[in-house]
């Protein structure tokens, strides 16, 4: 039930989660700060499933974490991987890719933040070699939008077309034993207008919150362009542009504040000539670039040193693009679509079988132009 990435696609539609009128209704199923790795209308989330989302934890590993009762009702159904609960508004909440503890039964009466379970581990529960939780709300056999009751610590994830919509979006667990999130929703961040800069040209980028909250935290990513070593302050970033023009980097920033709330922007930063009498004379127009020129490179996105990223590889072997990531081999990741569902490559493991799937779908080497989501650690 994991995002498949499209190919040349390096940042899902995130559209705005809004505050929600039924706040604090509805919980993250466990406690701490969580990730939306798959979002919406992905096609593992499709059919009659497609509002679901797949959370990855942030502040701590996934797998393990304890599962908790998003909301008040009674067990529907407990599975192998999943675990139903019934609400008392005609719905059933699906949370699946999970061990569910022992004694849970059918018809149980749950409370919000009592124990259910726990994350199942990489490659365990059907969770396609990545832990996770799969989280959906089903009424009359179709997932319906977070939005109403459902909104998850009182934001609103309405519904979209979008493919992969809220991918990205940070979720702070107020999951504490029914205490309502008063300050549940989200605020504005302004970086300023998109920018076109010179080549060699030194880059500060500043994020200014709207809200009176006090800031827990700012977090930058480099979503798009040639990847450049960022000097990160909190609030403020900065870089130098690629020598060469042309470039179009894309930066976003996601403000956590203490009162469970977040904001986020994005702004766009052209790389034009360093000067028009000194810009190079434009090469002949060329077919494409050798496949040699490409191979062993990231050309696009960026995996941060905490979290998953989305990129695409020149190609190459999959020493190559180990380096290419700047990864550990000890704790790195990365993940590949073949028909439709998630190979895994983890280059420190000691038994072969591990990476079976990823040598028979890569057996003549990594294409060059293939997407993949990576984590460093």
């Amino acid at each position: 039930m994991l995002v498949v990435v499209a190919s040349g696609a390096l940042q899902a539609a995130r559209p705005p989660a809004a505050a929600d009128a039924a706040h604090g209704v509805f919980h993250v199923p466990a406690r701490g700060r969580w990730e939306v790795l798959a979002g919406y209308n992905t096609s593992s989330h499709s059919g009659e499933d497609p509002h679901a989302l797949d959370l990855v934890r942030r502040d701590a590993a996934t797998a393990g974490s304890q599962l908790l009762a998003p909301l008040s009702g009674r067990i529907a159904w407990v599975g192998s991987d999943c675990i139903g609960i019934s609400d008392d508004h005609g719905a059933t909440i699906h949370l699946c890719h999970v061990v569910p503890a022992a004694g849970l039964d059918r018809k149980d009466r749950i409370e919000v933040d009592e124990v259910i379970g726990s994350v199942a581990p990489d490659g365990l529960a059907n969770n396609n070699g990545m832990a996770h939780i799969h989280m959906a709300v089903f009424v009359g056999g179709r997932t319906v939008p977070f939005t109403g009751l459902y909104a998850i610590e009182g934001r609103t994830y309405a519904a979209t077309s979008a493919w992969n919509a809220y991918y990205g979006e940070l979720l702070l667990s107020n999951n504490t034993g029914g205490a309502t999130n008063s300050g549940a929703g989200s605020f504005s961040v302004e970086i300023g207008e998109d920018l076109e800069i010179a080549a060699g040209a030194s880059v500060t980028l500043n994020a200014r919150p709207d809200t009176g909250d006090d800031i827990l935290a700012y977090e930058w990513s480099q979503i798009a362009g040639p990847s450049v070593a960022v000097s990160d302050s909190g609030r403020t970033i900065s870089f130098v542009a690629p020598a060469e023009s042309g470039a179009t980097l894309i930066f976003r920033v996601i403000v956590l504040s203490t009162f469970q709330r977040t904001g986020s922007a994005s702004i766009v930063v052209a790389v034009g000539p360093s000067g028009a009498a000194s810009a190079p004379p434009a090469p002949a127009p060329a077919a494409e670039a050798p496949a040699q020129m490409l191979g062993g490179q990231i050309l696009g996105g960026q995996i941060p040193a905490a979290g998953f990223g989305l990129v695409v590889f020149g190609g190459g072997s999959g020493a190559q693009l180990l380096a290419a990531s700047g990864c550990a081999a000890g704790s790195a990741r990365f993940w590949a679509t073949v028909g439709g569902r998630f190979v895994v490559y983890i280059p420190a493991a000691q038994v072969a079988a591990v990476n079976g799937a990823w040598d028979a779908a890569f057996d003549g080497g990594i294409p060059a132009h293939t997407p993949l989501l990576g984590r460093c650690a």
